[in-house]
């Protein structure tokens, strides 16, 4: 029998006891297929681990767990903490006139907890997919190129 596939899903890891050797640990698939790129692990001062990551679009998510974290029933919130579509509409760039779309990409998300909140930051980059023509060819191509490089930052309550 197979297994079904965990690529490109975040999985949380735990061990007991004996962490030398790879039998003793546990892990248990936290997102659905997809979400879950670059996560960025903090914990409560009672231990509880609080996740944010990369969504399959770019957008910033995060999980919590308060009980059972380290079994197959852990009590996981997911939530959508910040969407890149947030973003476009909170920052509009204005597109050069060659260029007829853009695609805004979180990246790189970090967690603190301060005050009894989560607190989260990630990288944005908008890039603007611009056409081009070369003199006598009849095909145009297009190029993506960066548009915009800046950063956001959010909390829970």
């Amino acid at each position: 029998m197979s297994q079904p596939s965990l690529a490109h899903q975040l999985i949380y890891f735990w061990c007991d006891a004996g962490c030398d050797s790879d039998k003793n640990w546990n892990g248990h698939a936290v997102t659905a297929t997809g979400d879950g790129e670059s996560p960025d692990l903090a914990l409560t001062p009672g231990g509880q681990p609080r996740i944010a990551f990369l969504g399959q679009y770019g957008d910033l998510g995060t999980l919590a767990c308060d009980r059972d974290c380290e079994s197959d029933h852990g009590q996981w919130t997911l939530a959508l903490q910040d969407a890149t579509a947030d973003a476009a509409r909170d920052r509009p760039v204005a597109l050069p006139f060659t260029c007829d779309g853009e695609v805004w990409n979180g990246m790189q998300p970090r967690i603190a907890l301060a005050g009894g909140k989560s607190w989260f930051a990630y990288d944005l980059v908008d890039s603007g997919r611009c056409l081009y023509k070369q003199y006598g060819d009849p095909v145009t191509y297009a190029e993506f190129h960066e548009l915009w490089r800046g950063a956001r930052l959010s909390w829970s309550e």
